[in-house]
């Protein structure tokens, strides 16, 4: 592992972009396979859904953890996990359609409803701290009007 391809995060090593890596190693022109058009369809939707992902999770994978984690207050440390949970599971469950698996079939459903049910509580405390910030600052309006 040089060190233009792999960092340390708490001790541990990992590849910066695996999905990339692998995928510019197992390229293959869409053109010469001899797939259904819409099989071809479908394998260049999965890879923009893949480098969106990609896309998405750059600069959060890029930012150091504590430095974020020390930056963010409790319920958006919160739902950054939730997002990360999220998005690997369902990564892995588009791994498992990848190799015709059917995620219903598999844990990762019971994991994406799980991280579902954490989202709903999320959002819940997110209205409450919506809503107590809006006494707050009504309550300092109704100071100064006095």
């Amino acid at each position: 592992d040089g060190p233009s391809t792999s960092r340390a995060l708490d001790g541990r090593r990992f590849r910066d972009s695996p999905v990339r890596s692998l995928r510019e190693h197992v390229r293959v022109p869409m053109e010469s396979l001899s797939l259904p058009e819409d099989v071809k369809s479908q394998l260049e939707r999965f890879e923009a859904a893949v480098a969106s992902v990609e896309t998405g999770l750059a600069p959060i994978l890029a930012l150091d953890r504590r430095e974020l984690e020390a930056a963010l207050t409790p319920l958006e440390r919160a739902k950054v996990h939730v997002s990360m949970a999220n998005a690997v599971s369902t990564l892995f469950s588009m791994y498992l359609k990848a190799v015709g698996l059917d995620p219903a079939d598999h844990a990762v459903k019971r994991e994406l409803e799980r991280v579902a049910l954490y989202r709903t509580k999320l959002d819940k405390a997110a209205a409450a701290e919506r809503r107590a910030a809006g006494k707050t600052a009504r309550s300092t309006v109704d100071a100064a009007a006095a």
